[in-house]
């Protein structure tokens, strides 16, 4: 009895009143898009002068070329270091495709976010079921350059005397690093426009037993009464830096250490 209802219900529900139903329309054309899930996000190296955006069809028995367009999608994006092509092509029997846009590294400079708007400009080769449209950001890494190697000495309450032989690196975004520093991490610092240094925020590698991870810093972002009046800054080969040993519970010192290139 209940099979039988149920096959006079499946009958019931196919009856003459939705005779008049209108399926969707079937796409016509290449049905070319952007897949959802693709990353957006480009690291472009110093060493490589190309990438490559993926983009699909539905439609795949022919070989067919489809029209793209890039425009600027931050004021601060400059197409100019970049070339994009007008185009992408499929080769016959093929879904995937690959748009390969040409880049200047050292033109973009690191720091530097560019997004880049690319679209399928051909309307009768999208799809509504699909993304016609992506924006892509594109990032330079900073390119370390070693300067040469020195001697930093210590005056806090972790570590004590001297380390010969540290390592100094300049990168191209005003950038500086002693590496080994400490318990073997890199000692970062910037320099500032008025021409002033200041030590980033880092964990030296070193973890207390009562109160956990040690940090660096520039005494002035920690508490600006710890050296009243002092800053990181260079005099010759000499580098001063006016610094904050905290933790999360509060700070164990400020102090001024120094370190002298070879």
């Amino acid at each position: 009895m209940a099979i039988g209802a149920a096959a006079v219900g499946f009958t019931s529900c196919n009856g003459s009143e939705h005779d008049d139903y209108q399926w969707a329309p079937v796409p016509e054309g290449q049905e070319v898009y952007f897949a959802s899930g693709m990353a957006t996000n480009y690291t472009l190296p110093y060493e490589e002068t190309s990438f490559t955006v993926p983009v699909s069809r539905m439609d795949k028995s022919a070989a067919s070329t489809v029209t793209i367009t890039a425009v600027a999608a931050s004021e601060n994006t400059d197409l100019s270091n970049f070339d994009i092509p007008t185009s992408v092509s499929f080769a016959a029997g093929a879904e995937n495709a690959e748009i390969t846009i040409g880049y200047d590294a050292d033109a973009i400079g690191p720091n530097n976010t560019q997004s880049i708007k690319l679209s399928i400009s051909d309307e009768s080769a999208v799809t509504p079921y699909g993304m016609s449209t992506i924006t892509i950001e594109c990032d330079v890494p900073e390119k370390w350059t070693f300067v040469g190697t020195g001697t930093y000495n210590y005056d806090d309450p972790f570590y004590d005397g001297s380390d010969e032989g540290l390592e100094f690196y300049k990168s191209n975004a005003n950038r500086y690093k002693i590496t080994n520093w400490g318990d073997g991490v890199d000692f970062i610092f910037a320099e500032l426009p008025d021409g002033s240094l200041e030590v980033e925020n880092t964990y030296i590698g070193y973890t207390h037993s009562n109160y956990g991870k040690i940090y660096v810093r520039e005494a002035s972002k920690v508490n600006k009464t710890l050296l009243p009046g002092k800053v990181s800054g260079v005099n010759g080969n000499t580098y001063t830096f006016a610094v904050a040993y905290y933790c999360s519970a509060g700070v164990f010192a400020g102090v001024l250490e120094t370190f002298v290139l070879d």
